[in-house]
């Protein structure tokens, strides 16, 4: 029986390897995307990666980059942890860990330690029976939901411009802060998302600021717009 793997020292010459073996990659295969599980480099080295698989692909590249909670091993945040590398990152994919976070974290944990919003990014849910209507506050579902996105293209939701409830300017208020809602303004239209912490059921009044969404005035049409009614993952 035979072994091809050898262990090396990922902090050392070897990392010149691995950046030429992606620059060969991107203008020979024309791979212009990378999945790193675990980052095992420093912040300089995936500088060196993002300019080199953007030169080999007309000026794109795409880094998803999946990682692990590592609160209970180090005590720190994950996204704290791998700081140096965020300007680099294309997307995120937070996993293993996270579940706790899915089912018992607050808003405000959700925000920090598993959206990336507070970065620039977004992160992509890692088990898909979680909450989606609490990730959607983030612009977040699992990569797996295809009703999901299908939604989102039915919406148009790419056009528009994401307002977080945690935004002072956000035009819509529940008045709750167990319910809160976060704006897709697009034009003449505006999709909400809202999704509850509360322990039992609550009652809540839209608060909404026509002027600020571009709504005309007048009688206002709501349409709650069902995702996935056979889902298992649980709503507001």
């Amino acid at each position: 029986m035979q072994d091809a793997a050898v262990r090396v020292n990922g902090l050392s010459r070897w990392q010149n390897y691995y950046v030429e073996s992606l620059d060969w990659l991107g203008r020979n295969v024309g791979v212009d995307g990378l999945y790193p599980d675990g980052i095992g480099y420093s912040g300089k080295i995936m500088q060196r990666i993002a300019k080199t698989m953007s030169r080999a692909n007309d000026g794109y590249y795409y880094l998803n980059f999946h990682g692990g909670n590592l609160y209970g091993l180090y005590k720190v945040s994950t996204l704290n942890w791998h700081l140096e590398h965020l300007p680099y990152i294309s997307q995120l994919y937070l996993g293993e860990g996270f579940r706790t976070i899915y089912s018992e974290g607050s808003p405000a944990t959700w925000l920090v330690e598993y959206s990336g919003v507070p970065f620039g990014l977004t992160s992509g849910m890692y088990w898909q029976e979680m909450n989606k209507y609490r990730a959607m506050l983030y612009g977040s579902t699992h990569n797996h939901d295809t009703a999901m996105w299908e939604f989102w293209d039915r919406v148009g939701i790419q056009k528009s411009e994401m307002i977080g409830y945690w935004s002072k300017d956000n035009p819509v208020q529940t008045g709750n802060a167990d319910v809160p809602a976060t704006v897709y303004k697009l034009d003449g239209k505006t999709l909400i998302a809202m999704a509850t912490w509360a322990e039992e059921t609550v009652d809540f009044d839209l608060q909404i600021d026509r002027e600020a969404l571009g709504l005309k005035s007048g009688k206002l049409q709501f349409a709650r717009l069902d995702i996935d009614p056979t889902g298992t993952s649980g709503g507001a």
